[in-house]
């Protein structure tokens, strides 16, 4: 069959149709399975499927739910980890900056 597209609603078209569908997706599938260098939870990295928005993006406060609030500050407090306290501040702030 010629390149020149057949009469829409013919056996011909539906047949060209086919034959263009095919030819783009061996085209599209001959490079093999898509590479993406992205990590994360979209990519299935397992380490992140059961974490928290607030585990995932620990500096964006707004992010943190109520229970991720409280076991920052049990865990801040009870470590004494300095980079968790300074977190603890700085959400403590936010969060008294952002009382609605």
């Amino acid at each position: 069959m010629s390149n020149d597209r057949p009469e829409p609603g013919t056996p011909e078209f539906y047949e060209w149709l086919k034959e263009q569908a095919k030819k783009d997706a061996d085209e599209i599938f001959s490079a093999g399975p898509a590479d993406f260098d992205e990590t994360g939870v979209l990519s299935g990295s397992p380490e992140n499927l059961f974490k928290s928005d607030a585990e995932l993006f620990p500096e964006e406060f707004e992010e943190y739910t109520p229970e991720d609030i409280a076991r920052l500050k049990k865990v801040a407090m009870s470590s004494g980890d300095p980079e968790l306290l300074d977190r603890w501040k700085r959400l403590s702030e936010w969060l008294r900056d952002n009382e609605k």
